[in-house]
């Protein structure tokens, strides 16, 4: 019975949601795209659920750079969930397993990077972590702030952008911010 009733308000979401946001409207959206996931969040508690319709290859596609960004976002959580237990590990093991390449560009930090990284955390009067975020990390950065844009957009105005238009993300480190 509790698969029909979801089964009935994706059928229902889609009626009144018809064409994908995230790749322009030129697609009949077939799925719900819940953004960010629950894997951004301790214990998977997400504080409000966004939902915007998407085609398959859309919802699917930024699946990884999803995983990866989570672990990131989630790397510096300064109150974890009572529920967190080992599932922030285990979503580490994940990205190490699904992404190899960029697991091992990030932890590929140069000594100069680290003196900046200590540079920082003296400035700030804080711990800072470092990682490397070279062209490979930066490729699933894109992607996942591409679609939480057009997700977010269409969340507020129940417009697409057109497949002509698109968004433009830019990712600031401490480094950055400390810069001004």
């Amino acid at each position: 019975m509790t698969g029909y009733v979801v089964s009935s308000r994706t059928s229902d979401f889609l009626q009144e949601h018809m064409f994908c946001c995230l790749c322009g409207g030129t697609v009949l959206a077939t799925q719900k795209e819940h953004t960010p996931s629950t894997q951004f969040f301790s214990g998977k508690w997400r504080p409000q659920q966004i939902v915007v319709p998407a085609c398959a290859n859309c919802n699917q596609a930024t699946g990884p750079s999803d995983q990866l960004i989570a672990v990131l976002a989630r790397l510096y959580d300064r109150k974890p969930h009572p529920n967190e237990g080992d599932t922030l590990q285990k979503a580490i093991y994940g990205v190490h397993r699904s992404l190899p390449d960029v697991a091992s560009e990030l932890v590929d930090v140069s000594a100069r990077q680290r003196r900046k990284a200590f540079e920082i955390s003296t400035q700030i009067d804080e711990e800072v972590y470092c990682l490397n975020f070279g062209d490979r990390t930066q490729i699933h950065f894109q992607a996942f702030g591409a679609k939480l844009a057009l997700a977010l957009f269409y969340w507020e105005t129940r417009r697409i952008i057109p497949a002509a238009g698109g968004a433009t993300v830019q990712i600031w480190s401490w480094a950055d911010r400390l810069r001004g």
